[in-house]
């Protein structure tokens, strides 16, 4: 879901969807998780009525004010809202490039969590600290058309890890994203199902 993979950087995706400019699907599967939540809650007759409210509350700012007042009441600096630079990021991005035309057929997903963890942004053990600024941005979806050259993964990385990011950028072209000259025709879907298997009182 979204096109980031990274702790700080993923935060700011989230604040740019509840801004209303987030990517496409992970602002489609919020809004039915938050409309699922509000006809959960009894505030709303049905799973759609749920769903077109969460929608008001995004397209209003009304979602985006509320999560501003839940920062401030846990403490936090609510003015990362407005200044993305409160956040730790780092400093020195390296952008892969697509070798050749096509389409992409597979991603490793795995692979590139693992990426992220040799950047220092998940531990490889409980011990270890987290780096909040390191991560990366993907530019290209499954079945998408890329151009040769066209970029596909920014990489988030800091001056100290040109080495590391270098190799991770080599593994993704050679390993981790597939390319296919042909446009698959079975593109999963974002949701498979919606099953309301609660009682409302």
């Amino acid at each position: 879901l979204g096109n980031t993979v990274g702790n700080s950087i993923e935060i700011i995706e989230s604040i740019e969807t509840l801004k209303n400019k987030g990517p496409k699907d992970l602002t489609t599967l919020s809004l039915h998780l938050a409309g699922a939540m509000i006809f959960a809650a009894g505030k709303s007759k049905t799973l759609n009525a749920g769903i077109k409210q969460a929608k008001k509350a995004l397209e209003s700012g009304a979602a985006l004010e509320e999560f501003r007042k839940l920062i401030k009441r846990q403490g936090g600096d609510e003015k990362v809202i407005d200044d993305y630079s409160r956040l730790p990021l780092a400093k020195n991005v390296l952008v892969v490039k697509a070798p050749a035309k096509g389409f992409v057929k597979k991603f490793n997903t795995k692979a590139f969590g693992l990426h992220v963890v040799s950047l220092g942004g998940g531990r490889k053990t409980a011990t270890d600290k987290i780096d909040f600024g390191v991560g990366l941005t993907f530019h290209k979806k499954l079945n998408d058309s890329v151009k040769a050259g066209e970029a596909l993964v920014t990489i988030h990385f800091h001056a100290h890890q040109q080495e590391i990011a270098e190799s991770i950028a080599q593994q993704i072209i050679s390993h981790d994203i597939t390319f296919s000259n042909i446009k698959s025709k079975n593109k999963p879907e974002l949701i498979y199902e919606t099953e309301v298997s609660w009682s409302k009182k």
